[in-house]
């Protein structure tokens, strides 16, 4: 189990191959990738939170689909992430997001990834990515 994660969001911008690709094929928006790599370098473990799935390993096969996390879903979300946790049972998250105040529809985003860790008990910091 690795003791620190680096989770970033889903995006819109996803490949539209019928087919199930991993996660990190599917999304195609470059913070992604990013994260990806920067949690390589550090040894951290990587998740994207999906709107529609939650937790996603970079290797996890997805189809595609359009969903956005909205207020209303945090508590069908908050079980589903609740469980998916246990599997990775990590102390710090750090959560690298697109800035809010260009894409206002990503608070919802970091908002449930802030409200995750104090339910859990997770230490968490929150950056904002400059893409």
């Amino acid at each position: 189990m690795n003791p620190h994660y680096f989770i970033t969001h889903c995006s819109k911008e996803k490949s539209s191959e019928a087919a199930l690709l991993p996660a990190l094929k599917r999304y195609l928006a470059p913070h992604i990738e990013y994260v990806y790599k920067q949690a390589q370098v550090s040894g951290a473990g990587f998740l994207i939170f999906s709107g529609k799935y939650g937790f996603l390993e970079a290797d996890e096969p997805i189809p595609y689909y359009d969903t956005l996390l909205l207020r209303g879903d945090f508590a069908i979300m908050a079980d589903k992430v609740d469980a998916q946790y246990k599997k990775y049972a990590f102390d710090k998250l750090s959560f690298f997001h697109l800035d809010i105040t260009k894409d206002p529809k990503l608070t919802v985003y970091r908002d449930f990834i802030e409200s995750f860790a104090v339910r859990n008990g997770i230490e968490s910091e929150f950056q904002t990515l400059d893409f």
